[in-house]
């Protein structure tokens, strides 16, 4: 049995430095300061050399630090692919509808790139216009992430809480929270995801150099959304070697590539405002470009096909052949 750093990891301990092999389970270590508190910083405290090490991550799909030493599982994307497709037998294209709002974003958990993209589009768009879910305000600190950057937002200016269907559901702490298939069917789609056609995905990745994908990067596919990755390192990358068509015809994903994790946010937005703002162009490029939607729909429904392409394209092949059956995720 081999150690596994979890969210709630606060420091390793000596079976860390023992172990050739580490698992990390799920997003990065929340607990303290999350602005600094990676998995390079708790090996860096605990006097321990990452480059040692071997690393199986269960939800990683590309960190930069361990390139070459790390094999990613993606467990939880293809059990929510799995579950989506069992739970939606019949939507196998993606629905047509008017588009009248400029973009949809879900944020259920307070995470720093969701604090900060609350503030983003509070202040550059009426919130009339766009559709969201927002179950907590960002936090006293959200303006410590916009120092030494070139930025003047109002971070008093943010999205204003708002939960989706009658109950509150999709916040956190719900009894249904969590049971993503009922809530998209029944609730989220036609709250959230209907009449827009872009979609901004805040995933739970922001200081480290890396990126995941969860339900929230397939609950657009099945809207027809086109995406755009706020906070992710190399998101448009990862999402464009499992498979996906990230339109970067239409959409300008150079931000993943920003060194500051704020600026990567904010630029994320700032360098598709043409886009975002333009309602009717949305509408035109979402039917001309329909098949291609429909393509990733196809996808992300095909669960062979997205093991396939973990193991060959996001993976070392011969490194996840060996190592793949490590950690029970």
């Amino acid at each position: 049995m081999y150690p596994m750093i979890t969210p709630k990891t606060t420091e390793l301990g000596g079976e860390f430095a023992d172990s050739d092999v580490i698992l990390i389970k799920d997003h990065m270590p929340l607990e303290g300061d999350p602005s600094t508190n990676s998995i390079i910083d708790l090996f860096n405290q605990a006097g321990i050399d990452y480059r040692s090490k071997f690393f199986v991550s269960g939800d990683y799909m590309y960190f930069e630090d361990f390139k070459g030493q790390i094999i990613y599982v993606n467990s939880f994307l293809i059990n929510e692919a799995q579950h989506f497709l069992e739970a939606l037998p019949n939507w196998t294209t993606i629905p047509d509808y008017e588009v009248t709002h400029k973009l949809s974003t879900m944020m259920n958990k307070a995470r720093i790139n969701r604090e900060i993209l609350s503030v983003i589009l509070g202040n550059l768009f009426n919130t009339q216009d766009i559709r969201h879910t927002c179950a907590e305000r960002p936090g006293e600190f959200v303006s410590e992430h916009f120092l030494d950057t070139k930025y003047e937002f109002d971070t008093n200016l943010t999205l204003p809480l708002r939960w989706v269907g009658p109950t509150g559901q999709y916040r956190h702490g719900d009894p249904n929270y969590g049971n993503n298939i009922p809530l998209f069917r029944d609730t989220l789609f036609d709250q959230l995801f209907k009449h827009s056609a872009v979609s901004l995905i805040t995933e739970p990745v922001y200081y480290e150099k890396g990126f995941m994908m969860t339900e929230k990067s397939i609950m657009p596919v099945y809207a027809g959304h086109f995406m755009i990755w706020v906070g992710g390192w190399r998101s448009a990358d990862s999402a464009k070697d499992l498979g996906y068509d990230v339109f970067d015809d239409i959409i300008d994903h150079s931000y993943q590539y920003i060194e500051n994790p704020t600026e990567r946010c904010v630029e994320a937005v700032l360098l598709n405002m043409e886009l975002l703002n333009d309602v009717r162009l949305q509408q035109e490029l979402r039917k001309k470009m329909v098949d291609r939607l429909n393509q990733n729909l196809t996808l992300v429904r095909d669960i062979d096909q997205i093991k396939k392409n973990i193991a060959t394209e996001i993976n070392d092949p011969l490194l996840y052949d060996r190592y793949q059956g490590v950690g029970n995720f």
